[in-house]
């Protein structure tokens, strides 16, 4: 939300100052993105009257007093920016509603206004005039109660692209990955016999580059699933936005109500095609759900509706008052917890270690890593999910072949002698499995 504080010049100003004055406010509300809020809030010397069927959407029903000059202007920026006057839009007493007298007259009028956007009125609770606040002025305080909930600016970021891993349940494509990935992995060739002297980085990022491209050249990346009105009628669309184009460049000179009436049918054309697709779609959910057949409906309205904005889940705080929706505050939280839990494990006791559970003996644990232990661990990948930022998924690992296999397990036996992973595998968990 952008809060505007504003004081404009009096009735009796000259001329070029009001115009200074409003040419200001409406530069201001113009770099001002639309999709902020706006409180525009002060003594803007203006009346706007109370004439709310000319002024539809600016003056609500319960306005006060006539126009001025000052109101006018006023009005004309208000209703270019979609604004509007919330002390106008509450039926209130006059006395709850004007704010200065006129020294003269004494009589009431309405100087003061907390305008918003008009999308924005029903975030407004109710604006008044408060008769007993003393602010060392004529006039008096202005009162406005808001209930808004301001969402934080989402992240815009391109989503990266996933490879289109369903072409490896044919056998060709595997086998054609697998030649690809044997040609790039014999190229590989280590600088010494012994996995202590191998260069852990050096050996993981080139095992990477290799997954990578293979991966690009024979599988490539998957296209948007989403349906869409648009791409799914792509074919009859394009001839008429090509014609569309080629008319207007053999009649760049013709009035606004000849391009008007050549871009009609075109227009008509695609609002037919778009309440078209979502007629049938319609049809088809209505299908789905009379038949019982939930998961084709789910998924269908699932689709139409595209991805969902992933969020962190809350969590309690220590005493259970207070949700933490802040990813920060939830590691800080589960850190809390675990320590805890261990703080409760008193080391110089020493029946404190009788209630934790007893794992079985490894046996051989020394030993390096062997090939189908890394054939069992790469089978048990989860499908359509990356491990790492090279963001490549486990059927990769699972269809590469026995060449990289052997590279798979010759790099982890070097991590294994040396102790050391990657640095690009920071994020990563060391998941020990236990044998009987």
């Amino acid at each position: 939300m952008t809060v505007i504080s504003t004081y404009a010049p009096t009735l009796d100003s000259e001329e070029e100052i009001k115009d200074t004055f409003y040419a200001s406010l409406d530069e201001v509300i113009r770099n001002i993105s639309t999709l902020d809020k706006i409180a525009l809030l002060g003594d803007f010397n203006a009346r706007v009257g109370k004439n709310s069927s000319i002024w539809s959407g600016v003056i609500g029903k319960h306005g006060t007093g006539n126009m001025n000059a000052n109101g006018l202007r006023l009005l004309s920026i208000c209703a270019e920016h979609q604004l509007c006057f919330t002390n106008t839009m509450f039926q209130l007493l006059d006395k709850l509603k004007t704010t200065w007298m006129h020294p003269s007259s004494k009589k009431w009028h309405l100087l003061d206004y907390v305008i918003v956007r008009h999308r924005d009125i029903r975030d407004v609770q109710i604006t008044r005039a408060m008769r007993s606040a003393e602010c060392c002025t004529d006039h008096r305080l202005l009162r406005s109660i808001f209930q808004t909930v301001i969402r934080p600016s989402a992240r815009k970021q391109p989503p990266k692209p996933r490879l289109n891993v369903a072409l490896l349940k044919n056998i060709e494509t595997r086998k054609v990955m697998q030649d690809n990935l044997h040609e790039r992995l014999s190229g590989l060739s280590a600088n010494t016999n012994s996995a202590t002297d191998l260069d852990i980085e050096a050996l993981w990022s080139s095992l990477s580059e290799a997954l990578q491209n293979a991966s690009k050249e024979v599988l490539g990346y998957t296209r948007r699933k989403n349906p869409d009105w648009f791409d799914e009628n792509v074919d009859e669309i394009l001839p008429l936005l090509n014609a569309a184009f080629q008319d207007r460049l053999a009649h760049p000179a013709s009035t606004v109500l000849e391009k008007w009436k050549r871009t009609t049918s075109t227009q008509r054309r695609l609002r037919e095609i778009q309440n078209e697709w979502w007629i049938n779609k319609a049809r088809e959910i209505q299908r789905y759900a009379d038949d019982n057949r939930f998961y084709e409906l789910f998924k269908t309205i699932k689709g139409i509706y595209g991805p969902f904005r992933r969020t962190s889940i809350a969590v309690r705080s220590a005493d259970g008052n207070t949700l933490l929706k802040d990813k920060q505050q939830n590691l800080e939280r589960w850190a809390e917890h675990f320590q805890e839990l261990l703080n409760r494990v008193n080391p110089s006791d020493p029946t404190a270690l009788d209630e934790l559970p007893t794992l079985p003996l490894v046996p051989e644990l020394d030993e390096c890593p062997t090939l189908n232990e890394v054939k069992d661990a790469v089978q048990a990948l989860k499908n359509k999910k990356t491990a790492g930022e090279d963001a490549i998924p486990g059927e990769v690992y699972k269809y590469g072949g026995i060449h990289l296999l052997l590279k798979l397990t010759d790099f982890l036996s070097a991590c294994w002698c040396q102790g050391i992973i990657p640095s690009s595998w920071k994020h990563a968990t060391i998941v020990t499995i236990y044998k009987k």
